[in-house]
């Protein structure tokens, strides 16, 4: 299964940045006021946000895996646009019939040698 970019960018986010914050919010708000099976419900929730990380990770790691690159990009100069191939197995480059690579945009990034 492929996820699309866009929707892995917002689980990725959701899973890293909304779910732990929600479950440490929501763990503080109901030892306050007391809710009802505070200790079930965090524990409930830090499970389901440790296998949805380790559901993304593998999503990672597979899509890492097949990639044969990459290709650095940089078109922050205003005269030229700047290309950076990067492959990993360049002796055995010529025995495929296509090749991926991943992409990495460093136009917004301060300029660095890569």
């Amino acid at each position: 299964m492929k996820i699309p970019n866009e929707i892995y960018d917002k689980l990725k986010w959701i899973v890293a940045i909304v779910l732990p914050a929600f479950i440490a919010m929501y763990s503080a708000v109901a030892g306050i006021w007391g809710f009802p099976y505070t200790e079930q419900i965090v524990g409930t929730l830090a499970a389901i946000t440790a296998f949805l990380g380790v559901i993304l990770g593998i999503s990672t790691h597979n899509y890492n895996k097949t990639c044969d690159g990459i290709l650095h990009v940089d078109t922050s100069d205003e005269t030229t646009d700047n290309y950076l191939f990067e492959v990993d197995d360049l002796d055995n480059i010529t025995d495929k019939n296509k090749i991926t690579l991943k992409i990495e945009d460093h136009t917004n990034e301060e300029r660095k040698d890569v």
